[in-house]
């Protein structure tokens, strides 16, 4: 395949199949001279399209490869993460467990001091309450005795009521006898409020009570001693569990960036497999057009018509578009707010929707939206889904410019945003950057948003020791999937998310959202100036005026009270500025850029610039 392919740029090849040598004819013949100078023309003309097509055929492969090149190099950066993340999991568990081995011990201690305490005050309250009882045991005989002779007082006194009454039946004239018996009578009532006074002594527990009392305030001396001490001792114990707690909620968090790692990992895995196979597999096909002589031309027409590869020079991208009636723009259909579906399988909604659909109208055509995941969408941008399918003529879809995006060109700016603090409405801790110490925080696996992040003053596990910093996190988590943040902040998963305004403002704001009243944008942005998005195209002459049109749009909307609607419904407001992809670190391409390639490709194939 390699000779093969070379051979058409090899002039001495290109000599030994159409042109005599100097030693095979006269030189001095000038026929024969013009002969073989119009063999040699006609020869590089037939080779030029061939030529051509192969050029674009090995584009097209080198593209395949980048992009599984990129998910290779995404894979092993998760591998790193997942490494730190592991080391920082097993520190994180030996750290918990020397806790709770210590926490044994402590407990131990307090559970042996407690049971000392405990029987050496039962032992004292049992003797306490062992003479108490004594007590009230002598005090119960000393009232049987008076009881009983209450008694005999009482017997008596029913004896001398019965004489009584036997001698007043006599008395008459005899009432000396009635003297007796009230004699009698009086000294009995002596006698028994004599017995009756011994009985309330011997009856009264007030000093049996005085001794309960006493008894009681030594226990409950004893009680707030033991309890001092227990306290004290759970003290330690309490400190060690709140350690452990956060050591635990540290371990938690850790797996939870492991966990989503490994998804992403795990994703990122299938995206390279898939990349190589289907590079290796054009290359197969490639190399099979290549080195069939007899049928290289055809075959290499078929290999181009079903990747849709264009090797014609004229072949210009805005022209197809309207030609086919259909522009292809590439979204991710689960970027709430700027590309998605608020009603499963139902139409897609958007600021990036809307303003796709704008633009569309603008030049004449409808809009097919081809849905891929947001970190690949570029990709679209140079081959299909899969093979066979077309290209993406545009990627609209929340892209900020980036030098992280190779072999694009980026339009004007269509809206400025928004870099904002997404928390839980109840979580009113988190107001600032400097409060997320401590806390985990979700963004968006996208450079840019980690590069501002950090430049704020936010440190995570990847740049610790970068100096700077005013909050330590407890773990950073970079979203592939978009479709789960939300949930990730409303759940708990973690504490904040920092992401674009437009992308959470339907979510919170809108009745109709599942997360409305569970998600709350905070009012300041953590950047002083705006994000804004940009659509992009492939940086090839082709793509040029598209690219012009799509400037030219931007311009024309911008003052437009359909823009401003867009705006208001998206993101509250429409905010305006004056950043580009000009203002952006790196050599980024833009309309500007795009124009001189684009004119030298003109000049060099004859094409009229105008047409």
């Amino acid at each position: 395949m390699e000779e093969t392919i070379l051979a058409p740029r090899d002039d001495s090849i290109i000599q030994d199949d159409h042109v005599s040598t100097p030693q095979q004819h006269d030189a001095s013949d000038p026929a024969k001279d013009a002969e073989t100078e119009e063999k040699s023309t006609a020869s590089s003309d037939d080779l030029a399209p061939l030529m051509r097509g192969i050029s674009s055929a090995l584009d097209y492969i080198e593209h395949l490869l980048t992009f599984a090149n990129t998910a290779g190099e995404s894979q092993d950066s998760l591998m790193r993460e997942i490494d730190v993340r592991s080391n920082n999991l097993r520190t994180g568990l030996d750290q918990t467990k020397r806790e709770i081995d210590e926490s044994t011990a402590t407990a131990s201690t307090v559970q042996d001091a407690t049971r000392t305490t405990v029987s050496s005050k039962t032992d004292a309250i049992r003797n306490d309450l062992e003479k108490i009882s004594q007590d009230l045991e002598t005090k119960a005989e000393g009232a049987t005795k008076v009881l009983s002779a209450i008694e005999d007082i009482g017997k008596g006194i029913k004896l001398l009521a019965l004489n009584a009454t036997i001698e007043a039946a006599r008395a008459g004239e005899h009432g000396r006898g009635f003297a007796v018996v009230a004699k009698e009578v009086g000294n009995l009532a002596q006698s028994t409020m004599q017995r009756t006074n011994e009985a309330v002594d011997l009856i009264d527990l007030s000093d049996v009570t005085r001794s309960l009392r006493e008894s009681m305030a030594n226990i409950g001396s004893d009680l707030d001693s033991l309890g001092s001490e227990i306290e004290e001792a759970l003290g330690g114990l309490k400190d060690r569990f709140a350690a452990m707690s956060g050591r635990l909620d540290h371990i938690s968090g850790h797996n939870q960036v492991v966990f989503e790692l490994l998804d992403a990992s795990k994703e990122s895995s299938a995206r390279t497999r898939s990349k190589v196979s289907w590079a290796t597999g054009e290359i197969g096909n490639l190399s099979a057009c290549t080195t069939d002589e007899t049928a290289i031309s055809a075959k290499l027409s078929q290999f181009l018509r079903s990747n849709h590869i264009h090797d014609d020079p004229a072949y210009d991208r805005l022209a197809d578009i309207k030609s086919r009636g259909k522009i292809r723009i590439a979204i991710d259909p689960a970027l709430v707010g700027a590309s998605f579906r608020p009603q499963k399988n139902g139409p897609l909604h958007g600021i990036d929707i809307d303003y796709a659909h704008a633009f569309a109208k603008s030049i004449g055509v409808a809009c097919e939206f081809v849905e891929h995941p947001w970190d690949l969408l570029t990709e679209l941008l140079f081959a299909g889904k899969k093979a066979g399918q077309p290209p993406a003529d545009v990627v609209w879809c929340a892209l900020p410019p980036s030098d992280f995006y190779k072999g694009v060109a980026f339009s004007d700016t269509y809206t400025y945003l928004n870099f904002s603090l997404i928390r839980r409405p109840e979580n009113t801790s988190i107001n600032t950057i400097a409060d997320l110490e401590g806390k985990v925080l979700g963004t968006v696996n996208d450079p840019a948003a980690l590069a501002v992040l950090e430049d704020v003053g936010l440190r995570w596990a990847d740049n610790e020791n970068k100096p700077g910093g005013i909050a330590k996190l407890s773990n950073m988590i970079a979203y592939g999937d978009i479709s789960r943040v939300h949930d990730a902040v409303a759940t708990g998963a973690i504490d904040a998310f920092a992401g674009d305004h437009p992308v959470f403002h339907w979510a919170s704001s809108n009745p109709q959202s599942p997360w409305h009243g569970r998600l709350e944008v905070l009012p300041k942005p953590i950047l002083p100036h705006p994000f804004f998005y940009v659509a992009a195209v492939a940086a090839a002459p082709a793509s040029y005026t598209l690219l012009c049109a799509i400037n030219d749009f931007i311009a024309r909307f911008r003052t437009t009270p359909e823009r401003a609607a867009i705006e208001k419904l998206w993101q509250g407001e429409a905010i305006n500025h004056h950043l580009t992809y000009k203002d952006e670190a790196g050599n980024l391409i833009g309309a500007d850029e795009l124009a001189s390639s684009y004119q030298a490709h003109c000049r060099k194939f004859n094409i009229d610039p105008a047409k």
